[in-house]
């Protein structure tokens, strides 16, 4: 059965989105980026489609950005901060 989307996820649109945005705002960048399923499984993803089209939109954006199969975050980027304040005032909501 499928699981009813959260109030945290309406803002995301699905649940997969928003814990990928949480992920990539809020943890630490490994050396040399993020592969693809790091990213899909921190998600909760899959690999093969699903995340795909979230790292698109994001890369898009300018927020993440591919350097050879890695994914790297655009710290810089004027979204990144909203982006993070977002997520922390969301998680402090939830309670």
């Amino acid at each position: 059965p499928k699981q009813a989307n959260s109030h945290q996820d309406w803002l995301f649109g699905a649940p997969g989105k928003r814990r990928l945005v949480e992920h990539i705002v809020g943890s630490p960048e490994p050396k040399g980026g993020w592969t693809e399923a790091e990213l899909a499984r921190a998600a909760g993803l899959g690999r093969h489609g699903s995340v795909t089209p979230h790292l698109r939109a994001l890369m898009g954006l300018g927020v993440l950005a591919v350097h050879g199969r890695r994914y790297r975050l655009n710290r810089h980027h004027a979204l990144v901060g909203p982006l993070r304040r977002i997520v922390r005032a969301l998680s402090e909501g939830a309670g």
